[in-house]
């Protein structure tokens, strides 16, 4: 092995692929050369574009890395845009801070993005058009509503005038509708070039032109009047319980329809009957109808008139009052009947001051009176039998008649009877009973034609139902002549 010794110093700037250093593998007894300047590191910058992060090397095995530093101007109150931040574990962080910048700072001579808009200048006109985001005109109609055309200008209506409403006309030119007259109201009217017009009010203070439709909605008259000239205390007025009050003057709510005043139903010639009538129930009791006259609490009280219609030309005859009651149903029941009942006074039959059934009208058509009398104040006038039942006896006094009437005359056979005879015939009669009260009179022959001193007489011999017997006997002291005489007689009954 060479001695070492006297060797000159050798710099790393100066090594060359001559210089070599001697390695020995001890354990292989090998010897091995490195060349020296393969030790040494190199450096190369990849990419074209950029700036190096170093400078340079320094005696072959040092080099030297720049530092990196946020270079923005600083703003909002010393904050920049730009920042670098060294972390805890070695790597170096840029940051860019949207917020703090300004563009006002940055150089625009060939950026894309504008500091000011200068409509002159940046627009090339000093109108900016519809499609651009302006309104494509200089001025504007002042108070005027602005109208869109598409890309063409923005037009104005004028809306200055006091009550103008703008409205469509249908071809694209909204304008301005002038306000009507007072109490006007607008109204759909496709006659107008807008479709609308000004009109007056179909209601309140105004005649209806046409039916007044609700659409099923309530009418609220409040304490208003339905009238025929808009007057209050005059129609139909309207409680807030829905009672009803029709006529003039204060308006009453006593009961649940309340008239001051006539009614009339139309009827007659070319017109229905008029009924005033209950709503019929489907099962237990129909309703009461009650007609009441006026009470007075200091006077007397009101008649209840009941009249027929009279007749006013033509020879007609007045109208009759009929009162009818119900009719049955079935078999087992009872039809109606008409009780005429007043109050009573003296008699002592009914206690004073009830109310009681004096005069009753059934279903038999039998009249009951009661418990009063039946009074004929003129003389002139009592009971009268329209169908009295007149018959003539045949043959002899013996012979027997029919007669089906409560009352009536019997003319007897035309035959003598002898002084102090007697001579018995039956009268076939349906409303006679056994226990009927029978009333006989006699009537004879004027007294030119009969026989002086012969006194005929007529007597009840006997009473059954159907049927009874008279008895004729001659008291006088002569023979009845053969002049027919007659026998009248009435039938009182107990029971019907």
């Amino acid at each position: 092995m060479a001695q070492v010794k006297n060797l000159k110093n050798l710099l790393k700037n100066s090594v060359t692929a001559s210089h070599h250093l001697y390695v020995q593998n001890t354990k292989l007894g090998s010897d091995f050369k490195f060349q020296l300047n393969n030790l040494f590191p190199v450096i190369s910058n990849t990419g074209s574009a950029g700036v190096t992060i170093h400078s340079g090397l320094t005696n072959t095995s040092q080099f030297n890395l720049r530092q990196i530093a946020a270079t923005s101007a600083s703003v909002n109150s010393g904050n920049r845009a730009l920042t670098s931040t060294l972390h805890g574990d070695g790597h170096i962080l840029l940051t860019l801070v949207e917020s703090v910048l300004d563009l006002n700072l940055c150089d625009n001579s060939s950026a894309g993005f504008l500091k000011t808009v200068d409509l002159a200048a940046n627009v090339a006109a000093t109108v900016l058009p519809v499609a651009n985001g302006g309104t494509g005109v200089a001025t504007l109609t002042a108070n005027g509503v602005l109208i869109g055309n598409g890309t063409s200008a923005v037009t104005a209506v004028d809306m200055s005038t006091k009550g103008g409403i703008l409205v469509g006309d249908g071809s694209g030119n909204p304008q301005a509708l002038a306000v009507g007259t007072n109490d006007y109201v607008l109204t759909a009217d496709s006659s107008t070039a807008t479709g609308v017009a000004w009109k007056a009010v179909t209601g309140a203070g105004a005649a209806l032109t046409a039916t007044l439709d609700t659409g099923n909605n309530n009418i609220d008259l409040g304490t208003g009047w339905l009238s025929g000239d808009g007057s209050n205390n005059k129609g139909i007025n309207i409680d807030s319980a829905g009672k009803v009050f029709a006529g003039t003057g204060t308006a009453s709510f006593n009961s649940e329809f309340n008239i001051n005043g006539d009614i009339e139903f139309l009827g007659g010639s070319g017109q229905p009957s008029a009924t005033l009538s209950l709503k019929a129930v489907t099962s237990g009791t129909g309703g009461h109808l009650v007609a009441t006259a006026g009470s007075s609490s200091s006077g007397n009280g009101g008649y209840l008139f009941l009249n027929g219609g009279s007749s006013t030309g033509g020879n007609g005859i007045g109208g009759n009052v009929e009162i009818s009651a119900g009719l049955r149903d079935g078999t087992g029941a009872r039809n109606g009947s008409i009780e005429f009942a007043v109050y009573n006074r003296t008699n002592a039959l009914v206690t004073v001051n009830d109310k009681s059934s004096s005069l009753i009208l059934d279903d038999n058509l039998d009249a009951t009176i009661k418990y009063g009398n039946a009074i004929f104040h003129t003389p002139t006038k009592g009971i009268v039998y329209t169908s009295r039942g007149d018959v003539t006896q045949l043959t002899n006094h013996s012979t027997s008649v029919t007669s089906n009437a409560t009352a009536g005359i019997i003319t007897l056979a035309a035959v003598a009877l002898s002084s102090g005879a007697e001579s018995e015939f039956r009268v076939v009669n349906s409303a006679a009973q056994a226990d009927s009260l029978i009333l006989l009179t006699v009537e004879s022959p004027n007294a030119s034609t009969s026989t002086d001193d012969s006194i005929i007489i007529a007597q009840i011999a006997s009473k059954s139902d159907g049927n009874f017997d008279i008895i004729l006997k001659n008291i006088g002291d002569s023979n009845t002549d053969a002049n027919a005489r007659k026998i009248h007689y009435m039938i009182i009954n107990n029971s019907v």
